[in-house]
C-alpha cells in the first residue's frame, strides 16, 4: 500500500480525485483544504493556497496513477509524492488493494468529461509532448487568470458606489 501526496488548486481538487477514483488508481483520496505553500519558482518566492491530496493506493496502481495525474494536473511540474506505508490495518490495506489493482480497472478505462483545461481525464501514455501540451496549458490558464485582474473589479465597484451617491 502507498500513500501519495498531490498539493492542487482547490478550484481542481475534487475533479482530479473524481478521475482518480473513477478509473480506480486509488480507493479512495481526502482532500484537506486550507494548504498554504511556500516555494521558489523560476527565480522568486511564491506562495498559493493550495488542497493537499492524500490519495490512497495499491503498489501496482502507482505507475498509472502518476501517468494519470502527469497527464491532467493543471502544473507545470505537479507535485507527485509517492509515501510507502509501514503499516496498516489489514482489513483496510487488503480493501485499498482490492479497489485499486489493476484488475479492478475497466478495460478501457472510462473517460470523465473535458477537465476546465480542455484535457481529457483518461489515463495514457505520458510523452515528452504529452507533458509540454499540458505545460502550455497550465501557461494559458496563468496567463488568462492575470488578464482577469482585480483591479479592474474594484474599478467597478467604485463606479457603482459613485452613481448611488
Amino acid at each position: 500500500m502507498k500513500i501519495v501526496l498531490v498539493t492542487a488548486p482547490a478550484d481542481v481538487a475534487e475533479e482530479l480525485v473524481a478521475g482518480i477514483v473513477e478509473n480506480r488508481f486509488a480507493a479512495c483520496a481526502a482532500l484537506v483544504a486550507g494548504v498554504r505553500s511556500v516555494y521558489r519558482w523560476k527565480g522568486s518566492i511564491e506562495c498559493s493556497d493550495e488542497v493537499m491530496i492524500v490519495v490512497k493506493t495499491s503498489d501496482s496502481a502507482v505507475p498509472a496513477l502518476m501517468q494519470h495525474l502527469a497527464r491532467v494536473h493543471p502544473y507545470e511540474v505537479p507535485e507527485i509524492v509517492v509515501v510507502p506505508v509501514e503499516c496498516a490495518d489489514e482489513r483496510y490495506a487488503k480493501w485499498v488493494e482490492d479497489e485499486s489493482s489493476a484488475s479492478c480497472r475497466r478495460s478501457p478505462v472510462k473517460s470523465l468529461p473535458m477537465n476546465r483545461l480542455g484535457r481529457g481525464a483518461s489515463p495514457g501514455p505520458v510523452t515528452l509532448s504529452s507533458l509540454e501540451e499540458g505545460s502550455m496549458a497550465a501557461k494559458k490558464a496563468a496567463k488568462k487568470a492575470t488578464k482577469k485582474a482585480p483591479a479592474k473589479k474594484v474599478a467597478k465597484k467604485a463606479t457603482k458606489k459613485a452613481a448611488k451617491k
